[in-house]
């Protein structure tokens, strides 16, 4: 088959270059699988296919598909199971037995008979077939030779994508134990917490017993009744009157699951991890050990092997040389036509075969080298790879468990979490519930007072444009128009639709059923508060709504003792406040004039007012010094009868003290006695608290010397493991002769 109908496929053990049909690259890799395994006898489930650069071929996809298979790249084979790497060496181009013994004593032979043959013409045709054998044996043993080199190449790429592939194998663990133990951290941050949630679980199901499923929920009780696993309720009402959180979520299995995270807990502890850490450990320290993957004088070879060739190259080219000699006197042969002319002619012939004999045992021990470098190398290559199995089947080992404890972490965690959020279940059920109720009320009270505020701006919105129309049509078509500008202009509309309805699918819930939590839960915290929307809406424009009373009211906080700014009193505030009220009024009265007067006569009794009110808020005030200067002269009697009242009394608590002198020493001694009971209830109790630390020191102590027994059988079995890969590399280390 030529090149472009073959596929090959190259067997990295025995440096062996294997041809298959190329139709096997369009099939599914598993069909090539069969094909090797029939030529090679190498199980297919125990073939590895790699190309250049290490990556593996994946077994549902088509050699098509990856860029490899051609006689410049092919694919790379080598078995998984050690007792088929066996080197097979042969030559596909020529057979041995064209360079062995017998065929070299045939040339001696002919050679020898040449010799006693008489000069002529005859003699001359047999030393020239002779030396024709000659050249074609140096052509096959050329290309045998270039052979055995390009697999030998083709073998150092093979062990580079070996190589590759380990390190490739390797990173994966790597990332994989980075993976486990980034989840693992934190997952130990959370175990003791973890494990106070189960240990606080009893009082939670207590708790969830007494919680009910309240009447607006039950509908959704129902929907979701499969929750209830193995439980069977009875939708009737007398079963709801009794239904609770608990037998919604199932006490059976909740239990159950509880158990299941508790075994989970004890399971993945710190403990586990060190022995999964210390094996890991182990392997990674096998991989990337740089005595496994290199081979001596491998990089020397290729020199060695260009240097060898190119001899052969010259071997060849001396034999060719010769031959074309040959040829040179055939035709002088032919010429001559003459016994005794052509008899000088063949004395040099014997020479010449002599000296392609001479090139044929330099081209055969070229030859030689080049197989015993080859089967030196596939030996190397088989050991190694020997060795490169079994650190994979262990990197494969030991990349299963971290993936199994990480999915049995990340299950356990998903678990861990579903018991967090049964030990909040009380708090969240109430929180919702809560929350359910003031959005109802919210999303009621924010209707009504939406609605109520549409009406007044529509109203208010209507009032205005009628102002604006009747001043218009009578403004409209003056001269002063021109002197002002914008009169034109109509207020846009304002919250003059109401909102659409929201929370129409919340539950039914009231604060009768928040009443009916806190009675059957009193101790857990039902605390809850809910905006009035009608007493803090927004009146805009309240002038025109509602009147002047209301716009005072809106914006001014109650006047209190903390309020009176330095140098006011309440009183003269609330006279303050009385003075604007009723000019605001007067305001109004003027305001409500329309045309009637012109604006000058506004503004003058404007200034008026505003001067009586100025001079009024003056009076007030000199008012308010004489007030103030009359409530400090009380204030300072009401001081000096104090003092007086602060010397009788201490005066009378002096003799008191003289008096129960003797009492406050009685009672000094039972304080004392008192004191020195109590120091030895204390004392008592830390003598207990240290014979129980006794105990517990003494448990673990025992803790740690069965650990440190532990601890010892693991060094034992490091030890053996490392002995054992000590003993391997020495094997390595034994062939430290050069390759060629």
């Amino acid at each position: 088959m030529t090149s472009s109908n073959t596929l090959h496929i190259f067997d990295i053990a025995s440096a062996t270059m294997m041809h298959f049909d190329v139709k096997l690259a369009f099939e599914n890799l598993s069909k090539l699988k069969e094909a090797i395994e029939k030529k090679c006898n190498i199980r297919s489930a125990h073939q590895v296919l790699l190309m250049s650069g290490g990556e593996n071929l994946q077994p549902d996809a088509q050699i098509s598909s990856y860029s490899t298979g051609s006689d410049t790249n092919p694919v790379y084979l080598f078995s998984k199971h050690v007792s088929e790497l066996s080197p097979l060496f042969y030559t596909s181009s020529a057979s041995l037995s064209e360079y062995d013994e017998p065929f070299m004593c045939e040339f001696q032979r002919q050679i020898f008979n040449s010799e006693k043959m008489v000069n002529g013409y005859k003699t001359f045709i047999a030393r020239m077939k002779i030396a024709e054998q000659f050249y074609e044996t140096a052509l096959k043993q050329t290309k045998a030779c270039e052979n055995l080199v390009r697999n030998q190449h083709f073998q150092q790429q093979g062990w580079a994508a070996v190589i590759a592939h380990l390190e490739d194998l390797a990173q994966s663990c790597r990332d994989n134990a980075q993976i486990l133990g980034k989840n693992f951290d934190s997952y130990i941050a959370d175990r003791q917490d973890h494990l106070d949630i189960l240990k606080n679980l009893d009082q939670v199901i207590e708790v969830l017993k007494k919680i009910p499923i309240l009447p607006g929920l039950r509908d959704k009780c129902v929907d979701n009744s499969s929750l209830l696993a193995d439980d069977t309720i009875n939708t009737s009402n007398q079963t709801f009157e009794r239904l609770t959180l608990l037998d919604w979520l199932s006490a059976d299995r909740l239990k159950n699951f509880a158990a299941q995270c508790s075994r989970g807990l004890k399971r993945l502890d710190n403990r586990t991890m060190s022995f999964l850490k210390l094996e890991y450990d182990t392997v990674m320290l096998v991989a990337n050990e740089q005595n496994v993957k290199e081979i001596r004088c491998v990089c020397e070879r290729p020199y060695s092997l260009e240097m060898l060739m190119s001899k052969m190259k010259i071997l060849l080219n001396d034999q060719a040389n010769l031959l074309e000699k040959f040829h040179d006197d055939e035709y002088s042969e032919l010429d001559l036509k003459d016994e005794g002319s052509t008899a000088g002619i063949c004395f040099p012939h014997h020479d010449w075969l002599l000296l392609m004999l001479q090139n044929y045992n330099a081209m055969r021990e070229i030859w030689q080298r080049c197989i015993k470098a080859r089967e030196k190398l596939s030996v190397g290559v088989q050991r190694r790879l020997q060795r490169i199995v079994e650190i994979e089947q262990k990197i494969d080992e030991i990349d299963s468990k971290l993936v199994m404890y990480n999915d049995s972490l990340t299950r356990l965690c998903k678990e861990l979490e579903i018991l967090r959020q049964v030990h909040l279940t009380p708090s969240m059920y109430v929180s919702a519930v809560i929350e359910v109720v003031r959005r109802r009320n919210f999303s009621q009270s924010f209707l009504s007072w939406s609605n109520d505020l549409v009406d007044q701006m529509q109203a208010l919105h209507s009032q205005e444009l009628n102002k604006r129309t009747k001043f218009h049509s009578k403004f409209e078509g003056h001269f002063l128009n021109e002197l002002f500008s914008g009169l034109d202009d109509i207020p846009p509309a304002f919250a003059t639709e109401a909102p659409s309805p929201f929370d129409d699918g919340l539950p039914n819930l009231t604060t009768d059923d928040l009443n009916t939590l806190k009675y059957q839960l009193p101790d857990l915290d039902l605390s809850f508060t809910f905006p009035n929307l009608n007493t803090t809406a927004v009146s805009f424009f309240a002038t025109d709504m509602v009147g002047s009373d209301e716009l005072e009211n809106i914006g001014c906080k109650p006047l209190s003792e903390s309020t009176v700014e330095p140098g006011y009193t309440k009183s003269f505030l609330q006279n303050h406040h009385s003075l604007i009220k009723s000019f605001l009024v007067e305001s109004k009265q003027d305001e409500s004039m329309d045309s009637e007067y012109n604006i000058t006569n506004i503004i003058q009794s404007f200034d008026e007012t505003l001067k009586i009110r100025t001079r009024r808020l003056c009076e007030e005030r000199q008012g308010l010094r004489v007030v103030n200067e009359f409530e400090l002269l009380d204030f300072n009697n009401l001081l000096q009868t104090r003092e007086e009242k602060i010397r009788s009394l201490k005066s009378l608590i002096a003799e008191k003290e003289a008096e129960s002198e003797e009492d406050h020493l009685l009672l000094l001694m039972k304080q004392k006695l008192k004191f020195e009971q109590e120091n030895m209830d204390k004392l008592r109790s830390i003598y207990n608290s240290i014979e129980l630390r006794k105990k517990q020191a003494k448990e673990y102590q025992e803790k740690l010397a069965k650990e440190a027994k532990e601890v010892k059988m693991l060094e034992s079995i490091f030890k053996h493991t490392l002995e054992k890969y000590e003993k391997t590399c020495k094997e390595m280390y034994d062939d430290n002769s050069p390759l060629l």
